[in-house]
C-alpha cells in the first residue's frame, strides 16, 4: 500500500470541515495533504501539512503532535482555491470557486447578526439607502429597480405577501434578497420557502446570504442572475433542476404597473399564480421581465366550441363538418369520411375504420357480428333475414328479394311442373300459391309474346 494512503486526512479547522460538509467534499485518503488547520493571524489562508512533512510532527512515542510552533515552522499556507486544488485535483472549478467564496467570509459576519427581514420593500430597494461603494464586484448598484422612479412598484410585493431580507452593517444597505414563503414545487407535492436572487455590494457577501438561507431552511438560486430560473440549491446544499415553482396571488389588475421579477416572472392568468416557468397548459400569461413597469401579455388564441359549449385553445382545436363545431383534437378522431368526430360518439367498424354512431351509411350486421358500411357495393339488406349481409352470401328469391342462400329453399311443384325459390321462413301455402300463380302467369306471358311474334312474322310474309 502507498504510504500516503495509509493516513487519513485530519481536518483540524472547523471552518474547513463545515464547508467540506456543505459542498459534500470527501475526506480523501489519497490526498497529499494530511493535516488542515486555520492560521489565526492570516484568516485568508488555509494552513496544511503534506505527507512529506508529517515526520516533523512525530514524537519518539510514535504519536503526532501539531503544536503551534511546529506548524509555523514546517506548515504550508495557501489561498483557499490553491489549497483545494492540491487537496483533490479532480474537484470541479465550480466547487473550488464556491469553497473560496465560503472561506473568504469574515468569521464575525458568519454570525449573521447584520440581517433583518422587512415588509418595507420600498426602503430596501431604493438606492438612497445603499452603502456607497461600487468597487467590490457586487450587483446591488446595477439593479434595475433601485431608482426612485420605480420605487412605487414595490408595493406589489406587499400585496402578495413577499418580504425582503436585508444585510446592513451600519453604514447602509449592502445586500438584499426577496423571501417567498409557501411555494409549491410542481409534480412533487413539496412546499418550500425560497430566497430569490441575491444582490450585494461585496460579491463575497453572497455567501452570507446562502449561509442565512441554509440556517433558516430556505432554498436559493444556484446562480445569482436573471436567468437559470429553474436551478436551485436546497438548504442541505443539494442541486435541484429543473424545478417549476408556483405561488398563489390575488387577481392582478391588467391596467397596473409591475416590477421586474428575476425568478417568479410569469403570471398564469387562469390559475392566479406566479411561476418561474413560462410553460403553461395553453393559458394566458403575463411576463414581468420589463424594467419600465410594463409586462408582456402572451395571449393564447382561442375558438368557441358549440359542441363543448366553451372556448378552447385554437392550436388544440379541429373542425368537424358533421357537428359544425370546433372540437378538442385530443378528444377527437377522423371518421370514414375523413371528418373529425368526438371519440365518445365513435363506433369501430369491422374493417377497423371509425364512424359516428348516427352515421346513415353504417349498419349493424348480426350475421357478421359488427358494424359495416351499408352503401358498399358488396352489401345488401335482406328483409326476410332482417339483417345487413354480404351480397355473395345471398340469392334472389322468386319475388326478386335478396335472401341468405343458407336460408333459401327450392320447391318443385309437380302439378304445375315448376320450381320456385323462397326463404325458409316464408313457406306459407299462400306464398307458394302466389309464387306458382306468378310463375305460370309469367310463362303464359312469354308464350303469348312468342305467339304474337310468330303471327306477326307470318303476316309479313
Amino acid at each position: 500500500m502507498d504510504e500516503a494512503n495509509s493516513y487519513h486526512v485530519v481536518i483540524a479547522s472547523d471552518k474547513v470541515r463545515r464547508i467540506f460538509d456543505s459542498l459534500k467534499i470527501r475526506s480523501w485518503t489519497a490526498s497529499p495533504i494530511k493535516y488542515v488547520y486555520e492560521i489565526q493571524d492570516e484568516p485568508k489562508y488555509v494552513g496544511y501539512i503534506t505527507m512529506d512533512r508529517l515526520p516533523k510532527f512525530k514524537t519518539i512515542t510514535g504519536e503526532f503532535k501539531f503544536e503551534a510552533e511546529r506548524l509555523h515552522r514546517y506548515g504550508y499556507k495557501a489561498k483557499p482555491g490553491k489549497f483545494l486544488k492540491k487537496y483533490d485535483p479532480k474537484l470541479s472549478d465550480e466547487i473550488i470557486s464556491t469553497f473560496s467564496t465560503k472561506y473568504g467570509v469574515d468569521p464575525n459576519k458568519s454570525q449573521l447578526k447584520d440581517f433583518y427581514i422587512t415588509t418595507d420593500v420600498e426602503h430596501g430597494y431604493h438606492e438612497d439607502n445603499y452603502k456607497w461603494d461600487r468597487s467590490l464586484g457586487g450587483t446591488l448598484w446595477s439593479s434595475c429597480m433601485r431608482e426612485d422612479r420605480y420605487n412605487s412598484l414595490m408595493g406589489f410585493y406587499v400585496k402578495i405577501g413577499v418580504q425582503l431580507l436585508v444585510l446592513d452593517q451600519g453604514d447602509g444597505i449592502c445586500g438584499r434578497a426577496l423571501l417567498w414563503e409557501g411555494l409549491k414545487v410542481k409534480g412533487s407535492g413539496l412546499t418550500i420557502n425560497f430566497m430569490d436572487r441575491i444582490y450585494t455590494i461585496d460579491v463575497n457577501d453572497e455567501e452570507l446570504f446562502k449561509l442565512w438561507a441554509e440556517k433558516h431552511n430556505y432554498w436559493y438560486k444556484k446562480h445569482q442572475s436573471w436567468n437559470f430560473k429553474q436551478m436551485f440549491m436546497s438548504p442541505t446544499h443539494e442541486v435541484h433542476a429543473p424545478l417549476t415553482m408556483t405561488y398563489g396571488v390575488p387577481e392582478l389588475d391588467s391596467g397596473s404597473s409591475y416590477p421586474y421579477l428575476d425568478t417568479m416572472s410569469y403570471y398564469i392568468v387562469e390559475q392566479g399564480i406566479l411561476s418561474n416557468s413560462p410553460e403553461t397548459d395553453n393559458e394566458t400569461r403575463w411576463e414581468f421581465t420589463g424594467t419600465d413597469g410594463s409586462y408582456d401579455l402572451i395571449e393564447v388564441p382561442k375558438v368557441y366550441s358549440e359542441y363543448l359549449g366553451r372556448s378552447i385553445v385554437e392550436s388544440d382545436a379541429v373542425w368537424s363538418e358533421r357537428y359544425d363545431s370546433s372540437l378538442l383534437l385530443e378528444d377527437s378522431v377522423k371518421d370514414i369520411h375523413d371528418d373529425w368526430i368526438p371519440k365518445e360518439n365513435t363506433i369501430t367498424l369491422l374493417n377497423g375504420e371509425l364512424a359516428e354512431v348516427n352515421d346513415p351509411v353504417i349498419g349493424l350486421s348480426k350475421r357478421l357480428g359488427g358494424y359495416i358500411m351499408i352503401d358498399a357495393p358488396d352489401v345488401t339488406f335482406s328483409e326476410a333475414d332482417d339483417d345487413w349481409v354480404l351480397l355473395n352470401d345471398t340469392i334472389e328469391d322468386f319475388f326478386g328479394h335478396w335472401i341468405l342462400e343458407e336460408n333459401s329453399i327450392k320447391l318443385y311443384i309437380k302439378e304445375y311442373d315448376c320450381t320456385i325459390t323462397l326463404h325458409k321462413n316464408e313457406l306459407k301455402s299462400s306464398n307458394i300459391m302466389k309464387a306458382v300463380t306468378q310463375k305460370l302467369a309469367n310463362e303464359q306471358e312469354i308464350k303469348d309474346k312468342q305467339l304474337y311474334l310468330t303471327s306477326k312474322e307470318e303476316s309479313n310474309d
